[in-house]
């Protein structure tokens, strides 16, 4: 049990590594805003850190434990996790991830006595259905508290048990439109007066790229003026490239590669593009909107994610013509103005309203919590 007369409560955050990825993103932005003098995080993550990320943590006094690569050395990850569980005296475990698989960490979590475990869904479905159905009996055995980016994804790893949904806030004033920002980006990628069609997303089957360049191609038909920005990487990053070597319209495609610095991408960009076969909720559909970018998704995802009309769904089961005439129908908006129009909807993804709901539910577990 928590021990009142401590001056901190410590909290290991559990994930499968830091690479520039949307779970890693949300971890990052709650330890740039989260109070460090009440709370004491340590993340605990497999290969690979990003660089930047390892730096943040560093300037905030932050400890990060790095294990095995999860994938490639999974017995070492999980039996390094557990003597860290074993060694250090952790108040809560918070595992983020996107299914049951979780419950292997929470498991370990419960076995080393740790009284509070959270598990924190940030998916909506998975890419192996056989293994988060196996492993779901262990994930309700583990973990005691439930938190989710959004309902569905609440819904799809709880069932019909208590979770707390956990916006993932973002700075959002650092994606509020500026058009000399816009300018100056447009003219280091060299973009002069194109339609810029835009997806941030690491390259793998859940973002879907290869149906994002059969609607761009559709694009082009109609509009051929128009460039496609793509930002990120990923595991089917090198393969995609090959593939796209041999288009005749590469000169109309910008492989940006990775960064964690987008928002002035946004800005350069005239509309997004994302149909993703799955998510829990995009933090670059937040980012996106707020930057006031007309957006076409698909409808897998949670209407949570809508700030405004901006943002319009569309099924994966419409061919890429129909996509593609949606996408060149949308409205274009007044980008300048947006931001202070809808500030009711973007002030619920503001980091530091929704990391007040992180603290305040941690405090909450402990005080009150039954184990």
């Amino acid at each position: 049990m928590f021990n009142s007369r401590k001056e901190k409560i410590s909290i290991a955050m559990v994930a499968s590594n830091l690479e520039l990825n949307g779970i890693s993103s949300v971890i990052m932005n709650y330890i740039q805003y989260i109070n460090l003098d009440k709370i004491d995080i340590t993340l605990i993550v497999g290969k690979k850190v990003n660089p930047k990320y390892r730096k943040l943590c560093r300037e905030r006094g932050v400890k990060i434990i790095t294990l095995k690569n999860k994938r490639r050395n999974t017995k070492k990850f999980y039996f390094g996790l557990l003597k860290n569980f074993l060694t250090h005296q952790f108040d809560i475990v918070h595992v983020h991830g996107s299914s049951a698989t979780i419950g292997l960490e929470l498991f370990l979590a419960k076995i080393s006595g740790i009284k509070v475990r959270i598990a924190h869904s940030h998916n909506t479905t998975s890419p192996n259905l056989k293994l988060h159905k196996l492993m779901k009996p262990l994930l309700k055995f583990s973990y005691t508290e439930g938190f989710a980016c959004s309902k569905e994804a609440g819904k799809w790893l709880f069932d019909d048990q208590p979770f707390t949904v956990i916006p993932n806030g973002i700075e959002v004033n650092n994606f509020k439109f500026n058009n000399s920002v816009r300018e100056t980006t447009r003219t280091k990628l060299k973009l002069g007066d194109s339609y810029v069609v835009g997806h941030i997303g690491r390259f793998n089957y859940q973002k879907n790229h290869e149906f994002i360049i059969k609607v761009f191609e559709d694009i082009l038909k109609k509009r051929p003026n128009s460039r496609l920005l793509l930002v990120g990487n990923g595991p089917d990053y090198d393969k995609f490239k090959a593939q796209l070597a041999k288009k005749s319209y590469i000169n109309k495609i910008i492989l940006y590669g990775e960064t964690n610095d987008t928002s002035g991408l946004y800005m350069a960009m005239d509309a997004f593009l994302f149909p993703s076969r799955f998510e829990g909720l995009p933090v670059t559909l937040i980012e996106g909107q707020i930057s006031g970018l007309p957006c076409l998704v698909s409808d897998v995802i949670t209407e949570d994610v809508r700030l405004s009309k901006n943002l319009q769904f569309c099924s994966l089961k419409k061919s890429s013509t129909y996509w593609a005439d949606k996408l060149l129908n949308l409205k274009p908006l007044k980008r300048n103005s947006f931001f202070y129009n809808h500030l009711k909807a973007i002030d619920h993804y503001y980091i530091k309203n929704d990391v007040k709901l992180l603290e305040n539910k941690y405090k909450e577990i402990i005080k009150y919590g039954k184990f």
